[in-house]
């Protein structure tokens, strides 16, 4: 097999395949924004915030947080980037031992 073949189909695994994907939804703003009521501060998210992701989450604290607001969606920047740095590392240690 070439190893352009191995290297594409390795690429598009399952898990790995997976992997992307919840780190891309977590990461998702626009499509949930303007679905749910972009000109409506209170209405992100669409009834009991059902569809509230983390990041329409800090945009809502730094708008409508008031004073601690754009500390809180700070902290949770760097939360959510821990997440994906932590899910992003072991991802690399589990392709290195398969490769």
């Amino acid at each position: 097999m070439p190893a352009e073949c191995r290297i594409l189909r390795e690429s598009y695994s399952p898990p790995r395949t997976v992997v992307y994907s919840f780190l891309s939804a977590l990461q998702v703003y626009d499509i949930p924004w303007i679905l749910t009521g972009y000109d409506d501060m209170n209405a992100v998210g669409g009834p009991n915030q059902v569809i509230l992701f983390p990041v329409m989450e800090m945009v809502r604290n730094v708008y409508l947080g008031g004073d601690s607001g754009l500390g809180r969606a700070c902290a949770e920047g760097v939360v959510l980037m821990s997440v994906i740095m932590v899910i992003t590392l072991i991802q690399f240690k589990v392709r290195k031992k398969k490769v």
